[in-house]
């Protein structure tokens, strides 16, 4: 089962790299719900494609890197790293032309033989500051 399902996970890497985000409901239960920074409350699987294709159009040269993955019973841990070019604006935050990278981790949870949970953690200020959407403050010395 747990070879299944890390199956599952490296397809979702592989499809996000591809950009075939049509082929993602093969992958989703229709009850899917992704949890993360910004939406504690979860959402849906059409609102979760509408923040990659957000993504992609800010980082066109995004790719995706699974660093590890741990499978036990129905979930997948996968740790793994981001990178591209921002040369799309990102909400208030205009493109800069930088190549920006940030990592976390998700933890999928598996039914049915697809993806019905994520839950997602990831660095939010490291990219933010590499894009130019927050300010680093650092104490004066002394």
């Amino acid at each position: 089962m747990s070879e299944k399902n890390k199956d599952i996970c490296r397809r979702e890497l592989e499809l996000l790299n591809q950009r075939k985000l049509e082929l993602f409901e093969q992958l989703y239960h229709p009850d899917f719900r992704q949890f993360g920074p910004g939406n504690p409350e979860g959402e849906d699987l059409n609102a979760y494609l509408e923040s990659w294709k957000r993504n992609f159009a800010s980082f066109p040269d995004f790719h995706a890197e699974m660093v590890d993955m741990i499978a036990e019973g129905d979930k997948v841990a996968v740790v793994w790293r981001l990178q591209g070019t921002f040369t799309g604006d990102m909400g208030n935050i205009p493109a800069n032309n930088k190549q920006i990278s940030w990592s976390g981790i998700y933890i999928n949870r598996i039914m049915d033989g697809k993806i019905v949970e994520s839950i997602t953690a990831f660095d939010i200020l490291g990219p933010a500051v590499e894009m130019g959407g927050y300010q680093a403050v650092v104490p004066a010395a002394g």
